[in-house]
């Protein structure tokens, strides 16, 4: 948490919203033992080495991470859009250009970390 904290403050989205999904992504699997059939057995599985997207939820479903955020959803439902958003982050997507690129007239200039003048207000 320090870290993302740290990355926030210093407007480097590029480190800091990955941060943050990896944060949703503990949130989803606790969210889930929580509220498992059986918590002993997760956290047994847990124990033992087995990730989450080798187990399945009590109706056979794979637990990666999308089944995970749907079960979390009646509980956290501001997870979702956040999410998504965030997934657009790990891996090097229209979120970064986006969000790094300015033009001005014939004129393309970016940074990283973001000046935060020219954080848009969406982010």
């Amino acid at each position: 948490m320090d870290a993302l904290l740290e990355t926030v403050d210093h407007f480097n989205l590029h480190a800091a919203v990955p941060l943050l999904r990896v944060q949703l992504d503990s949130l989803f699997r606790l969210s889930y033992v929580c509220r498992a059939p059986s918590v002993d057995d997760v956290v047994q599985e847990v124990m033992a080495g087995t990730e989450f997207r080798h187990m399945k939820d009590a109706e056979g479903k794979k637990l990666s991470d999308g089944p995970l955020k749907d079960l979390a959803q009646p509980f956290h439902p501001w997870t979702g859009p956040v999410y998504d958003q965030a997934s657009g982050w790990v891996h090097f997507t229209q979120a970064h250009l986006g969000a790094t690129g300015q033009v001005d007239g014939d004129l393309l200039s970016g940074g990283i970390p973001l000046r935060p003048n020219l954080v848009p207000e969406r982010l």
